[in-house]
């Protein structure tokens, strides 16, 4: 074991000294001659220095307190060194950084850095090199480039931090910029380590995994086929699932499905389930002209064999809602009496149309409205009023943090655990299912702790759903790997009902894409395709025995079958459900 210890100590020793010799072979950009230079304070947040050693060793702070309505009102210049740059060449960002805290979906603080090419103040930003970070709520060492699109003099050339997201705070070391010289090989440059727990393909969850899914979403079947009172025996016959019961979805957008019916086309093949991502929001629903359009869209889905989740029915901050919440927020009654009207309007114009419904979101950091009606009733009479006006759509709960950010979140995975149980009283348990968003960051939360996660929320005896899945990481093998990883192990657990992406096209959702501007499949798309189309796709070949019988096993949902006899083609469709008897009888002379 001392040997082995010895040898990993030197592997490490060994690759962190090549490093250094690669970064000895830039130039340091950033200047830390001036402490002042890394101050800023402002109405909205500060980045300030809680430990300056006038080198990369200096330690800083930085807090967003309130969000500005624009990402650059908090901005700091990072002081450097005049430096001329010419087109090609490579600059690469070094820091080391952790997450104190973030109300960001994926639980992680963000920088934006900008690397400026230009100080022209109408047209430069055109010019900009820009890189967005996910930062760990454990200590990691992240390394950015950026390459060079144009001749650069000192004077244009300037960096940028960029920190007006949703409040976070996080700390920031081994802060430095080194520049290379031209046609320097940027693959010999240290990158941004990214693993995972469980990540192996011998990693014992994946057999437990798969014993799970055959168990649990697996069901055996018979068909015997007749013609008249005589089997068809010895013929051959194929079997297909077409369209499974467990949902598979991605959110969407009304206008797409109306009006460009490519979109419709690929969308059908992939998915079951649909959520509009804005569409039934009271922002958007006050639209009229924008109202029909998404009803529409909702009876097209649902010709086309396709469930449809609402989203949403109360968001309680301010910024979800229209202008006159906050014109009301001394007036409760006025406040109740919005918030009423709209489930009123939109759940009568929808009803039996939408499957279910996620009644409420992100309440952990919206608590507008409880404060100002004075509890949370107004949350417990959304899901009440819900039940009431469509009683055939089930009602979620959704919310961000629980799964993402490492899974770490102890704190807000009791309270999520204990507010649904709150609901519960509260409403007679009008609550049928738990949204859990998993917005994964750059911390991939272990494969074994999303399951144990969704192990202990499903003692609260309620549907799971995967609500809204996406990745800030780009490493498209990552993106591979993790999406098919998450998405075999939420599988694998019972209580999951559904499993959604936020998104499912590339250029309007690039963390959640699964098709190219020209409907490819991305990594992600890959992934998901590899498994649910593929590998959880049952596909028989058998030939009908003495009795005219088909003994199968497959996964649950609608099957298309065809068998010849005396020279005719006969198909047709079974459902195989989970607690159904699943024997079958086809009369291929009532055929």
């Amino acid at each position: 074991m001392i040997k082995i210890f010895q040898i990993l100590f030197l592997l490490v020793v060994i690759n962190s000294n090549a490093q250094e010799q690669i970064l000895e072979k830039g130039i340091k950009w950033i200047d830390y001659s001036n402490q002042k230079a890394f101050q800023k304070n402002s109405e909205f947040g500060y980045l300030k220095s809680i430990n300056f050693t006038n080198d990369e060793g200096s330690v800083f702070e930085s807090e967003t307190i309130t969000q500005p309505k624009f990402i650059w009102n908090i901005s700091v210049k990072v002081p450097t060194n005049d430096i001329v740059l010419k087109k090609g060449q490579t600059i690469l960002l070094q820091f080391k950084a952790k997450t104190i805290f973030s109300n960001i979906e994926t639980g992680e603080a963000r920088i934006l850095w900008i690397v400026k090419q230009s100080s022209d103040g109408n047209n430069g930003y055109k010019f900009n090199l820009e890189a967005t970070t996910s930062i760990s709520k454990e200590w990691q060492t992240y390394y950015i480039p950026f390459t060079t699109t144009k001749d650069v003099p000192a004077d244009e050339l300037s960096m940028v931090m960029q920190l007006g997201f949703p409040k976070q705070k996080f700390e920031l070391t081994n802060l430095q910029a080194y520049v290379f010289p031209p046609n320097f090989d940027i693959s010999l440059l240290p990158k941004t380590k990214i693993t995972y727990s469980g990540m192996d393909a011998d990693a014992s969850w994946r057999k437990e995994a798969e014993s799970r899914i055959e168990k649990n979403r697996k069901g055996d079947f018979t068909i015997t086929f007749k013609n008249g009172n005589h089997p068809v025996a010895n013929e051959n016959v194929s079997i297909q699932l077409e369209k499974h019961d467990f949902s598979f979805g991605a959110a969407l957008n009304a206008e797409e499905i109306v009006n460009e019916p490519e979109h419709l086309n690929y969308f059908s093949k992939m998915f079951n389930i649909g959520v509009f991502e804005n569409d039934l929001k009271i922002k958007k629903w006050q639209n009229k002209k924008r109202r029909e359009t998404v009803l529409k869209a909702i009876d097209i889905l649902n010709n086309a064999g396709i469930k449809v989740k609402g989203h949403t029915l109360l968001w309680p901050g301010f910024r979800y809602l229209t202008d006159a919440f906050k014109e009301n927020e001394n007036n409760p009654e006025k406040i109740i009496e919005l918030n009423d009207a709209f489930l009123v309007d939109v759940l009568k114009l929808t009803k039996g149309k939408i499957s279910h419904w996620d009644v409420t979101n992100e309440n952990y950091t919206n608590k507008e409205l409880q404060k100002i009606t004075g509890s949370n009733q107004i949350i417990y009479d959304a899901f009440l009023k819900t039940k009431a006006l469509d009683p055939n759509a089930e009602r979620f709960i959704n919310e961000y943090g629980i799964i993402s950010s490492g899974g770490i979140d102890k704190e807000k995975q009791d309270w999520y655990f204990n507010y649904i149980k709150e609901l519960d009283v509260n409403t007679n348990n009008a609550v049928d299912g738990i949204g859990m968003q998993s917005h994964i960051g750059s911390d991939l939360t272990p494969i074994t702790s999303v399951y144990s996660i969704i192990d202990r929320f499903a003692t609260l005896n309620k549907k799971i759903s995967i609500s809204e899945f996406t990745m800030d990481i780009t490493d498209t093998d990552i993106r591979y790997k993790y999406t098919n990883d998450f998405l075999t192990i939420a599988f694998s657990h019972p209580a999951v009902s559904e499993f959604l992406f936020w998104g499912y096209y590339m250029p309007n959702n690039p963390k959640g894409g699964l098709f190219t501007k020209d409907f490819k499949l991305t990594a992600m798309g890959k992934a998901f395709y590899n498994l649910v189309h593929n590998k959880w796709k049952t596909k028989l070949f058998e030939k009908t025995n003495n009795e005219g019988k088909v003994l199968g096993r497959g996964f649950y949902g609608f099957y298309s079958y065809k068998i010849n006899f005396n020279g005719k083609q006969y198909t047709g469709v079974i459902h195989l459900s989970k607690g159904g008897k699943n024997n079958y009888e086809i009369d291929l002379q009532g055929k």
